[in-house]
C-alpha cells in the first residue's frame, strides 16, 4: 500500500514574509498624501458644527473655504495643494492659539469644544504631513505605516471628544437665583442689558447664556471670571466700589460687551 506523504507545515518565515507584504500594501493604499487630505477634510468640516448650531455665520463660512481650496488642488495640482494646506494649516493654528487651550478645557460647550479639537486636530496631521507627501508627490513615496497610525489616531480623537462633550454638556446644571439678584440674559452674542447699575459692596447678578455657545462674565478689574456654559445660569456675587466697569465675553471679545455702574 503507498503512503501518502505527511502534509507540509506552512514555514513561519514565508507568513511573516506574506504579512509584512500586506502591512506595505495597506500602508500604500493610505499614504502621507492621503493623510494631509484626511487633516484638510477635518479643518473643513470643523466650522459646521457653529453654522448649525449658530446658524449661518459669514466667520465660520469663511473658514471653509481656504483648506476647500487645498483640498480642490490637491486634485488637480498635486505639489501646490499639498503646500497651500501646510501653509492654511498652520495659519489656522497659529490665529487659533488664543482661545484653542480656553475653549479645549470646556468640554460642556459641544459648539466650541468640537471644532476647535477638529481645527487642532486636522491642522497637526496636515502639518505633520507636508513634506513627506511632497516628497511622495515627486515620485519618493515609502510603505510605512505611519500614515495609517496617524489618521486613525485623529480620527478616534476626534471622535471621543464628541462622545465626552457630549456627555459633559448633559452635567452641568444651573444655579438657582438669589433673591434681589440683577438679571442679565447673554443672548444672540450680546449682554442684556448692556448697561448694569448696582449700589457699591456686594453685587450680585444672575447671568443666563440663551445662546448655543459658550460665554463668559468677566470684568478684569474686579477679578471676575465666570464660565456660562449654553443653557446654564449662574448666580455670581462680587464686591465692587463706585465707578464704571467693563464687562465682557472672552471667547467673542470685542463686540460682546457691557458696562458695569457701580454708585
Amino acid at each position: 500500500m503507498q503512503t501518502r506523504p505527511a502534509p507540509r507545515l506552512e514555514e513561519p518565515a514565508p507568513r511573516l514574509e506574506r504579512t509584512a507584504r500586506d502591512t506595505r500594501r495597506t500602508a500604500a493604499r493610505f499614504d502621507w498624501i492621503k493623510l494631509i487630505v484626511l487633516g484638510g477634510a477635518i479643518i473643513a468640516l470643523a466650522p459646521v458644527l457653529p453654522i448649525l448650531s449658530h446658524g449661518f455665520d459669514p466667520f465660520f463660512a469663511i473658514l471653509i473655504v481656504p483648506p476647500l481650496i487645498g483640498l480642490v488642488l490637491i486634485r488637480f495640482a498635486r505639489k501646490t495643494g499639498i503646500v497651500w494646506l501646510g501653509v492654511v494649516s498652520l495659519a489656522l493654528l497659529v490665529m487659533s492659539a488664543g482661545f484653542i487651550p480656553d475653549a479645549l478645557m470646556h468640554p460642556e460647550s459641544p459648539s466650541d469644544f468640537v471644532p476647535v479639537t477638529m481645527l487642532t486636530v486636522g491642522g497637526l496631521l496636515a502639518i505633520s504631513a507636508v513634506v513627506p507627501a511632497f516628497r511622495a508627490a515627486r515620485g519618493r513615496a515609502t510603505g510605512s505605516i505611519l500614515p495609517m497610525v496617524l489618521g486613525g489616531s485623529g480620527l478616534a480623537l476626534v471622535v471621543v471628544a464628541m462622545a465626552v462633550s457630549m456627555v459633559a454638556k448633559g452635567t452641568i446644571a444651573s444655579d438657582a437665583p438669589a433673591v434681589g439678584s440683577t438679571v442679565v440674559a447673554m443672548e444672540d452674542f450680546a449682554f442684556g442689558p448692556e448697561i448694569i447699575n448696582a449700589e457699591s459692596g456686594e453685587v450680585t447678578l444672575y447671568v443666563t447664556n440663551n445662546d448655543s455657545a459658550r460665554h463668559t462674565f468677566t470684568v478684569d478689574e474686579l477679578g471676575v471670571d465666570v464660565s456660562i456654559a449654553p443653557g446654564q445660569s449662574r448666580q455670581i456675587t462680587f464686591d465692587a466700589g463706585a465707578g464704571e466697569y467693563r464687562f465682557y465675553c472672552k471667547p467673542h471679545d470685542p463686540g460682546m460687551e457691557g458696562d458695569l455702574v457701580v454708585r
